[in-house]
């Protein structure tokens, strides 16, 4: 009797082990598949900001930062030679979207350089911009080439983009979103890309320099900037946008955007140039280029190629008075303003001119990387909402296991 119970003792802690042993290694292999898949979910998921400006467009991801101009072209637009099929030493791409099935573009760093200036497609201009094919075409070109640097087809995107302050929740700002949000299937190179974009957030332009100076690497906000009052100056291609902000949120009243831009600097200095030389293809694009390389050159070609340096400093010095003059007019005391930022990339221009004139050197800060600015501030923003959802996309993927 006592042999028989120990035998069927031995049968049972045997059977019982075996199924505990299954019940671990089932219940670590769910383990490992969800984890799998969240890690899944985690690479599916990027975090990309846009910034679609008049002269430049600004975008970022984790794998890179790119600039490059507002300007399209047709890729008939190149021409043909004998040597086309040769030529490498390019920075362009070629693009097609369901926007415009049939028609081929290019787009890139060196446009400029590769096309014709009057072969080239502006996006410029104050008029229902967002509502312009060739604007949604340059956004999902912006989109398709971050893309391009995931090594899958189809991704998700998280995207912070931005506008004038005075256009962020307003018809544009709804028409941009609807626009924006959902999925896009463009063509780069040849090779196919669908990007869906789940989530949107359009933000005023300069909120993104408050982001970017006023966050550490943990995307932490320093605290006084959520309670102070501060004043960005945001020196655009086409706008110059005047936004105050008092715990990181606008104030109306405080803030104007003013239609004149750097832009309007360039052609100036443009006019005045070519009544000098008459020289008539001198075009506005060539002093801003000139500004770029900082030689202050309007180089047509290598032979004809005027300086414009001596005819820098009233335009600059009439800009800047201009738009004291007009914030003057919407922050009539100033004592209230804890302080002062200049960002975009005509901060690098018209910044030191712009010190002088407003007279308040010890409040006046002039953004890190003016230029990117508000682009590295709304890009920690998307890295923050992207990080939101997939901290509840893993919550539901692990509640389902």
């Amino acid at each position: 009797m006592d042999i028989l119970f120990v035998t069927y003792l031995k049968k049972y802690l045997f059977r019982y082990l075996i199924g505990y042993i299954f019940l671990l290694f089932s219940f670590g292999s769910i383990i490992i598949k969800t984890r799998l898949k969240i890690e899944r979910v985690a690479l599916m998921i990027k975090a990309f900001a846009i910034d679609l400006g008049n002269g430049q467009v600004k975008a970022r991801s984790d794998k890179r930062t790119l600039v490059a101009p507002s300007i399209l072209a047709t890729e008939k637009a190149l021409g043909v030679g004998s040597l086309s099929d040769f030529e490498t030493d390019h920075d362009y791409n070629v693009y097609e979207s369901k926007l415009n099935i049939g028609k081929r573009y290019i787009w890139g760093t060196d446009i400029k350089e590769k096309v014709s200036h009057s072969d080239l497609i502006p996006t410029y201009t104050h008029h229902k911009r967002y509502d312009s094919v060739n604007y949604k075409l340059l956004f999902e070109f912006a989109l398709a080439e971050l893309a391009s640097d995931c090594n899958r087809k189809h991704i998700e995107v998280v995207l912070v983009a931005s506008l004038p302050s005075d256009e962020v929740r307003t018809e544009a700002d709804d028409s941009l979103k609807t626009f924006l949000k959902g999925t896009h299937v463009v063509t780069r190179n040849g090779k196919e890309h669908v990007i869906e974009v789940i989530d949107v957030t359009i933000n005023e332009q300069p909120l993104g320099t408050l982001l970017s100076e006023n966050m550490n690497e943990k995307n932490q906000i320093n605290k006084n900037v959520q309670t102070k009052t501060y004043t960005i100056f945001d020196f655009g291609a086409g706008t110059t946008i005047v936004d105050t902000y008092r715990a990181l949120k606008r104030i109306p009243e405080l803030s104007t955007v003013i239609r004149t831009g750097q832009n309007d600097i360039y052609k100036q200095i443009a006019t005045s140039l070519k009544n000098q030389t008459n020289i008539s293809d001198i075009h506005y694009s060539h002093i801003e280029d000139g500004f770029r390389r900082e030689d202050h050159t309007a180089r047509i070609s290598d032979r004809v190629h005027p300086g414009f340096g001596h005819l820098i400093n009233d335009p600059i010095e009439a800009f800047c008075e201009d738009i004291i003059t007009k914030t003057n007019t919407v922050i009539a005391n100033r004592d209230i303003i804890d302080g002062f930022y200049l960002t975009g990339g005509g901060a690098n221009i018209v910044g030191d001119a712009f010190k002088e004139a407003l007279q308040e050197h010890d409040a006046t800060v002039e953004a890190e990387e003016p230029q990117l600015a508000n682009l590295n501030g709304h890009y920690k923003l998307a890295v923050l909402k992207r990080d939101h959802l997939l901290a509840l996309r893993k919550e539901t993927a692990a509640t389902k296991e």
